[in-house]
């Protein structure tokens, strides 16, 4: 039985531990209990153990997407900047790249009264990615003003401090 789901662990068990995408793993873990804010199947894991490593430990082509290499630290994706990424591209060839990620996203809606919530997915990876696709601009709905449209300027100022290949 292939079963699918996503499990958030925690920065420092990531580094103490060092998976990798595909590695199988056992632990304990709870259920989400927000279900409108939590987009992980399961949280607050603990007692984490690599069962078996991913690939057979076989050396990967980190030059080629995706990436299926350790996740670097979140410093590390704070500063590369994310690009919105098509929701079909995150659930099929990117969903295993480490520069893939779904977040919750917070649109103050009405300005210091009233938020909204919704997931999107990003990409971190390098610009010159063949598998990245933005997909269609997303609308960001306001109290009393047209809805606007994100069509990727927002991903150039969160990523002019890179160039293609970072």
């Amino acid at each position: 039985v292939n079963t699918s789901f996503v499990v958030a662990i925690s920065e420092k068990q990531l580094q103490d531990s060092s998976f990798r995408i595909g590695d199988v793993i056992k632990g304990t873990a709870w259920t989400k209990m927000y279900p409108e804010r939590e987009y992980a199947d399961y949280y607050r894991t603990g007692a984490l153990t690599r069962i078996i490593a991913a690939a057979g430990n076989t050396p990967v082509n980190i030059n080629l997407p995706p990436w299926r290499i350790t996740p670097p630290d979140l410093k590390t994706y704070e500063w590369r900047g994310a690009r919105m990424l098509s929701l079909k591209s995150w659930k099929n060839e990117c969903f295993q790249c480490v520069w893939a990620n779904m977040a919750n996203v917070t649109i103050e809606y009405n300005w210091g009264k009233t938020q909204k919530h919704r997931f999107e997915s990003f990409c971190y990876g390098p610009k010159s990615c063949k598998l990245y696709k933005m997909g269609r601009p997303r609308a960001v709905p306001y109290k009393g003003r047209d809805t606007c449209y994100d069509d990727g300027e927002l991903d150039k100022l969160c990523t002019e401090n890179r160039d293609d290949d970072e």
